[in-house]
């Protein structure tokens, strides 16, 4: 019991540990926050909890065939999330903020939980420093697959999401002292941010197909 106690509590301060750095996905969720308020904030966070849980458990099963698919794939999820976050950084930038709490339907906010799980499984290279994470933390082999499995998902998304109920009360308690015009700034900025960061994505994909390939002779 101890030992499964152990292994959550590692999965969570893994994750807790990702969802602190701040990227992409994390500056859109928090201004899907400044837009929609606290739900639309929770759902932004609850996809990337979910796509945190599933690399997670992933990685600490050491399922090569999925890390291989994902790898195979690498350039066409990074391509998609690429134009994804471009597109989403102009229509952020060309959208102003309203102070009064509109709060979006459960379709909408549905999609958001979408799309941002989706936008963060399209980076499989997160399952590079995971692998190495949970590796550094010797896991035992002794506990069964299945339940290894179930606890590393649940103390990543349980880790991650914390991290963003934390956030985005911060962020709708902030929004409701600030000025209409600072918001819309901070809209503008951050629209700028998710087009550069998409941009950036674009770029590197140049270095994914430049690399070389060795064929074995024999």
């Amino acid at each position: 019991m101890v030992e499964l106690l152990t292994l959550f509590c590692k999965g969570f301060i893994i994750g807790l540990s990702l969802a602190v750095v701040v990227g992409p996905i994390a500056i859109l969720c928090m201004q899907q926050t400044l837009v929609h308020g606290f739900y639309a904030g929770i759902a932004c966070g609850l996809g990337v909890a979910t796509a945190d849980g599933l690399y997670g458990a992933i990685a600490g099963l050491g399922l090569s065939f999925i890390t291989e698919l994902l790898a195979a794939y690498q350039f066409w999820l990074q391509l998609g999330g690429g134009f994804l976050l471009c597109y989403l950084g102009i229509v952020t930038f060309r959208r102003t903020i309203s102070t009064a709490h509109a709060q979006p339907t459960a379709t909408r906010l549905l999609n958001m939980y979408i799309s941002t799980c989706m936008l963060t499984l399209s980076n499989p290279m997160t399952l590079i420093p995971l692998s190495a994470l949970l590796a550094a933390l010797e896991i035992s082999s002794s506990i069964d697959r299945s339940l290894l499995m179930m606890l590393l998902f649940a103390g990543f998304f349980c880790g991650s999401l914390i991290w963003w109920i934390i956030l985005t009360t911060a962020i709708t308690f902030l929004k409701t002292h600030i000025s209409r015009r600072t918001l819309d700034m901070i809209n503008k900025i951050t629209g700028i941010l998710i087009c550069m960061f998409g941009l950036s994505i674009l770029a590197s994909l140049y270095w994914i197909t430049a690399v070389p390939v060795c064929v074995n002779p024999a």
